[in-house]
């Protein structure tokens, strides 16, 4: 055997490697020092919960909810401890069929456990509450060693929230005090009891909750946490909530992300605060809604302000006419998104909007060259309203001639005219970039703009679909199909004329 192998990590990661199915459990056979790192590799997660409930002694048959056929005694203890110390990850959903000795089997061993947590070095939970008594398990397994919980709420327990959650709520302080990452998912019944959660655990680093739980008492009480990294409020929420956080200047002092759904006002109305967001490198604003002109301006002046060290910007905006007034909403212009000129690290940016953007090719190069870092853009390429762009092909030529490590690129264009369109003599093809979206951008023309493609994207590019397909996009989505069937003929014709040079 190599003396490579005597290194337990290069051994572990050349095990690890052995993804297909089967190929590792005989590496338990080769000795006992292999077999060690290979037990602790297999289960270091566990989804199925039934060959470990096996290990413990005989299970019952013929039940939907069966159990062992004695109590463990504590030669089966210890035979199950082998195991059990080596787990850091239970994933547990009682409708799937492999959990389903679980109800009975978890009261039967918290009943004879005498030796402390079940899984000692249990690091992470995902868990399915769908009543009180999986609600009541999971509190079983958590210890002070474990740093991640994911747990969705059932609507069955909805009938007596305060009673059902308040439990768990004092449970999880008391028993994981250290958790860094928490995500719960469930309906808005929840919401009253996650403020008193949060509040009790001073030490998370990342946080995922249901974005009618993001009130301004959620966001002040996140705001003090000293290690908070990652904030993100996900799911549909009602937009009617209105959000007006009192935040200091010492709020959010380490956060990283911020992922959050509401009223593009509230965000305003947040960033005019004394806050300064030394750290943040990733903003996303999803389904927000504005009715005023301006309003994207202002949030962007704000944010470059704010957020110095910003490398990813996502923006959902969706506009609504004001009360009493015609629906006139002007396009999304360069002056609106001037103010990201300033965001000289900006590596990514992405903007969707109902109505197509009122850029224009000259203001397209304008942008490319103020940021030359960008490794991923989207503007608006897929609208779901459909209106005639004022962009061209020649603003996809320009973006990847003045960003050199652009890959991803999404733009909604004319390219009617494919034939007007000027290429550089050099750096071509462009092998940095690999995937374009259009959308159903207007052509009339599909192998015009094949043969233009060919010229400027490497074989590995990919021309990416539109997500939404409507009858009357389903023409122009038609000519874009044809152009990616045409594109590999073109791409082979233009290598040859390249190479005969």
């Amino acid at each position: 055997m190599h003396r490579m192998f005597d290194v337990p990590e290069l051994l572990q990661f050349v095990i690890e490697c052995l993804v297909e199915p089967g190929y590792q459990h005989p590496c338990i056979f080769v000795c006992k020092y292999w077999a060690e790192i290979v037990l602790d590799i297999l289960w270091e997660e566990v989804e199925d919960l039934e060959p470990l409930f096996r290990i413990m002694g005989p299970l019952t048959e013929g039940s939907n909810n069966g159990t062992l056929q004695y109590l463990p005694g504590p030669d089966d203890w210890e035979r199950f401890r082998y195991y059990t110390s080596r787990i850091r990850s239970v994933i547990y959903y009682p409708k799937f069929r492999q959990n389903r000795y679980a109800r009975k089997l978890f009261p039967m061993l918290a009943m004879t456990n005498d030796q402390g947590a079940l899984f000692p070095n249990l690091r992470r939970l995902e868990w399915a509450a769908e009543d009180l008594e999986t609600l009541a398990t999971l509190t079983y397994f958590m210890h002070d060693k474990v740093e991640s919980l994911l747990i969705t709420f059932s609507d069955d327990l909805a009938a007596d929230p305060a009673h059902s959650l308040s439990s768990f709520v004092f449970h999880t302080i008391k028993r994981a005090p250290y958790l860094g990452y928490l995500d719960i998912s469930g309906d808005e019944w929840i919401g009253p009891q996650i403020l008193h959660l949060l509040r009790g655990l001073k030490k998370l680093e990342e946080v995922t909750i249901p974005c009618f739980c993001a009130t301004s008492e959620v966001l002040q009480e996140l705001s003090s946490r000293v290690m908070l990294k990652t904030i993100t409020f996900s799911g549909d929420g009602d937009m009617d909530m209105r959000l007006y956080p009192n935040l200091t200047a010492a709020a959010f002092p380490s956060l990283e992300t911020l992922i959050l759904r509401l009223h593009m006002s509230d965000l305003i109305h947040m960033f005019k605060s004394d806050v300064h967001f030394e750290r943040l490198t990733m903003l996303c604003l999803n389904e927000a809604a504005y009715s005023r002109t301006g309003i994207i301006q202002d949030l962007l002046g704000l944010i470059a302000t704010k957020c110095p060290v910003l490398k990813t910007l996502y923006l959902d905006t969706d506009y609504q006419a004001p009360e009493n007034q015609a629906d006139e909403a002007i396009p999304v212009s360069l002056d609106d998104l001037k103010p990201l000129m300033q965001c000289r690290l900006l590596e990514s940016f992405t903007l969707r909007h109902d109505r197509a953007l009122g850029l224009t090719d000259g203001d397209v190069e304008v942008l490319a060259r103020a940021l030359p870092g960008l490794i991923r853009i989207n503007l608006n390429a897929d609208p779901p309203e459909e209106q005639r762009p004022a962009m061209t092909l020649q603003s996809l030529v320009t973006f990847v001639s003045h960003c050199p490590r652009l890959g991803e690129l999404g733009l909604y264009m004319d390219g009617t005219s494919a034939g007007d369109v000027v290429i550089p003599e050099h750096g071509l093809p462009f092998y940095h970039l690999e995937g374009i979206s259009v959308g159903a951008s207007h052509i009339s023309d599909p192998p015009q703009v094949a043969a233009l493609l060919a010229r400027i994207i490497h074989p590995g590019c990919v021309l990416r679909k539109s997500w939404q397909s409507t009858t009357t996009r389903r023409p122009m989505l038609d000519k874009w199909a044809e152009v990616r069937n045409l594109l590999p003929t073109m791409l082979r014709l233009v290598h040859d004329v390249r190479s005969e040079r």
